[in-house]
């Protein structure tokens, strides 16, 4: 394998580790900004709340579904290294029917998770 290649292999890498990064750095912030915030209208109007967060998603996905189809199992992973009490601060989005798109099948495939779409 050339320089090329192994180049080329690496900038891949830490392209797909980059858009990871972005998605658990994302759930990370939001996390933090709960913890952080004052009042719930401080936490309501942050750019990291999830009712603002999930839209961009989904946003991102309607530019460009191929990309975002990719990098699903990104915002899956990252919500996963979540404990109990800091996924229910994603709880009404993942179990948003409109954000099945985003995370498909995370709930439909995990029969014993505590979510359920709203239909």
């Amino acid at each position: 394998m050339g320089f090329k290649s192994v180049f080329a292999i690496a900038v891949l890498g830490m392209s797909v580790s980059a858009c990871g990064n972005h998605y658990a750095a994302t759930v990370t912030k939001g996390v933090q900004d709960n913890e952080k915030a004052t009042s719930l209208v401080e936490w309501e109007t942050s750019d990291s709340n999830p009712d603002t967060v999930f839209p961009q998603w989904r946003a991102e996905y309607a530019k460009d579904p191929a990309k975002l189809s990719e990098e699903q199992s990104f915002i899956c992973a990252s919500l996963q290294q979540l404990d109990g009490v800091h996924l229910e601060i994603y709880q009404e989005q993942i179990e948003e029917k409109d954000n099945a798109v985003i995370l498909p099948g995370s709930i439909e495939e995990n029969p014993g998770s505590a979510f359920r779409r709203r239909t």
